[in-house]
């Protein structure tokens, strides 16, 4: 999983959860191309996820570059030291590809014969399903209650709470 800084307009974006999978990252019906893409790290508490800067309008990454001014320091010794301070993070200019958006190229990719090559590609509905934990901690109860009013039948219980 990647985090995700989704611009929509110039001055409004959104952070999302997606998976990359064969060097693209798919959310919703569009696609970004991602696999060359310089990436961000996000640090956590549970380890670090690599993060995305991607506009509506092209197909790539933002691209970025961390600016640096170089200051002269006086030692001690009389010696001048030129030192690299980190100054900002700025983006590049993205590359624009004439008339492809990530909307376009999720319809390309989703066209008639191609959907049906899909499943060659993507990753099979192997193993458990993500959702599967509620499943089974509702199973789980509803096994103990199954239990209980099995069990409070055969030994009267009911019969003594009801007062029949």
């Amino acid at each position: 999983m990647a985090r995700i800084l989704l611009f929509d307009t110039d001055y409004s974006l959104r952070i999302l959860k997606a998976r990359v999978f064969n060097g693209e990252v798919r959310i919703g019906k569009n696609r970004w191309v991602v696999d060359k893409a310089r990436v961000l790290t996000l640090k956590g508490v549970f380890g670090t996820e690599p993060v995305y800067l991607l506009k509506w309008n092209t197909i790539y990454p933002i691209d970025w570059t961390v600016e640096t001014d170089d200051v002269k320091r006086k030692m001690q010794s009389g010696e001048e030291m030129v030192i690299g301070v980190k100054r900002e993070l700025v983006p590049l200019v993205p590359k624009f590809e004439k008339g492809v958006t990530p909307d376009l190229l999720g319809s390309i990719i989703d066209v008639g014969f191609l959907k049906n090559m899909k499943h060659y590609s993507e990753e099979g509905k192997r193993g458990l399903p993500e959702n599967i934990f509620p499943i089974i901690i509702f199973v789980i109860i509803m096994a103990v209650l199954g239990f209980l009013l099995s069990y409070g039948v055969q030994m009267g219980w009911f019969k003594q709470i009801l007062g029949i």
